[in-house]
């Protein structure tokens, strides 16, 4: 089953494939468990031994009917009901959600309780071929350490983003931190430093981020290139590529591969230096050597290392190491970590933080249904951050291979949409919305839906990123709307 506005290749594939408006998913997921709690589908067992707040979420649904999400979402009733019976009926059902696919809407968190939820009332938690934790490798962590009474930006208004049941994460909201920089509240900040990631482009509101940026006093970028952020910088340190560094690749578990590698620095080339080492020799400068008393970055992995019991000769000599076993059903001894050591679908937690406690459906803050008056002049529905499988973000553009491969971006519209606008394949056009225009050429499609309008992100020209919009939507994470925004479209002259 593939849930997406977009006829993907793999969603040709698919036994059954849902094309919901762009930002209207938890509409979609909160009928799918309206269906399997009224037919009754859902795993009693479970549900009563191991869950908080079934019949609030009963109640909750009873109002989402499939008639009600087709209203919103333009899905076929019969189809949602189709879906939520194959999922709850199936020996093994898992939603694997796409990078971000999800998040970047109003109803992004909630989006996440609501594919959580479906999973706890059918059983399918703990299970093979259900929602599983894979085991992490033990580890040191190396953290900077907090000033006293100083937080990150963005903690305040978005506490849950940087913890969560007395367990800090430590980050804080990268978005608010445009405003901070541009207004200096709630703490002017006058310098910065960017590593391995190209703001001007892949951030919402490229102008905005440029002007936040170029408000700086002094701006370091360490890059392999001259991206657009890096050409604002005072001074630009030359990274070393992945043959440069020593890495430690701990972080397939995420993706459910209990695998760890180390990657080995083979080379040196005139004065780039890995990440790493630039940090270890600031934080020396700066007079953090208790907190960094490592002089090389094999020191710093070998103390990674050794609460796992592996060594870097170990993980040089064999390639990579497969740890640990993977274990069902562990909430039977041990319960969730949660307040009530249950999974909490009604969250008393988000409550004291006037949140929703049960998954909650939010329009998009650009829509039809929303904005009308806007829609009327903005008629289409931008979505943005489709993957290319030749390009990660901004980066490997340069590559002549795979840019003949892919050498420009294209915005995906309907046969429907070029004939109302009488377009041809390939022709340019300016696509506008609220805060800027940009000239693109079209891909004439029907793997996108009408009125739908899709555009790929990290091009330096055409960086549709002009046309997105930075302010938080999300209430609980802070995160940007770059799924469902409204735009309009022309021939260029």
């Amino acid at each position: 089953m593939v849930i997406d506005p977009r006829a993907t290749a793999l969603a040709k594939r698919a036994d059954l494939h849902l094309q919901p408006r762009p930002g209207t998913d938890c509409a979609l997921i909160l009928a799918m468990l309206n269906v399997i709690i009224s037919e009754e589908l859902y795993d009693r067992e479970f549900v009563s031994k191991y869950t908080v707040g079934f019949d609030e979420l009963s109640d909750h649904v009873s109002e989402f009917t499939t008639e009600h999400a087709q209203e919103i979402t333009s899905v076929p009733s019969e189809k949602i009901r189709e879906a939520a019976r194959l999922f709850a009926t199936s020996k093994s059902s898992c939603v694997v959600q796409g990078t971000n696919a999800l998040d970047q809407v109003p109803s992004g968190f909630q989006n996440s309780r609501g594919i959580a939820v479906l999973q706890a009332i059918t059983g399918n938690v703990d299970i093979p071929g259900g929602f599983i934790q894979t085991p992490r490798l033990r580890v040191n962590i190396v953290e900077v350490v907090e000033k006293a009474g100083e937080k990150p930006v963005g903690v305040d208004a978005y506490p849950i983003f940087y913890g969560i049941y007395g367990r800090e994460f430590g980050e804080g909201q990268t978005l608010v931190m445009l405003d901070t920089l541009l207004t200096g509240q709630p703490y002017p900040i006058s310098k910065m430093i960017i590593s391995g990631t190209n703001p001007v482009i892949t951030w919402p509101e490229s102008a905005k981020v440029r002007r936040a940026l170029k408000s700086l006093d002094f701006l370091v970028v360490i890059e392999q290139h001259m991206t657009e952020t890096a050409q604002l910088a005072h001074l630009v340190l030359p990274a070393g590529t992945f043959l440069e560094r020593t890495e430690l690749c701990d972080y397939y578990s995420l993706w459910g591969i209990p695998h760890v590698m180390l990657r080995n620095k083979i080379l040196e080339y005139g004065q780039c230096r890995s990440d790493l080492d630039i940090w270890l020799e600031l934080a020396h400068r700066m007079g953090f050597v208790k907190e960094f008393p490592w002089q090389t970055a094999d020191e710093l992995v070998d103390h990674m290392l050794e609460p796992s019991g592996l060594s870097r000769k170990e993980l040089l000599l064999s390639g990579g190491v497969t740890y640990g076993q993977q274990k069902y059903k562990n909430y039977e001894k041990q319960g969730f970590k949660t307040p009530s050591g249950k999974i909490e679908i009604y969250s008393s937690y988000l409550k004291d933080l006037s949140l929703p406690p049960l998954p909650t459906y939010f329009e998009p803050v650009e829509s039809p249904a929303k904005t009308p008056e806007l829609a009327e002049k903005y008629p289409f529905i931008l979505t943005t951050g489709a993957r290319q499988v030749q390009y990660i973000h901004s980066q490997l553009r340069e590559i002549a291979f795979l840019k003949r491969q892919f050498p420009e971006p294209l915005a995906e519209i309907n046969p429907v949409t070029a004939r109302e606008y009488n377009l041809n394949d390939q022709d340019e056009v300016i696509i506008e919305s609220p805060r800027g225009e940009i000239k693109i050429k079209i891909k004439i499609t029907r793997d996108i839906l009408p009125g739908v309008i899709n555009i790929p992100h990290g091009w330096g020209r055409a960086n549709v990123n002009l046309l997105t919009d930075s302010a938080p939507v999300d209430p609980v994470t802070g995160y940007p709307a770059l799924k469902a925004l409204l735009c309009r479209i022309k021939k260029s002259a």
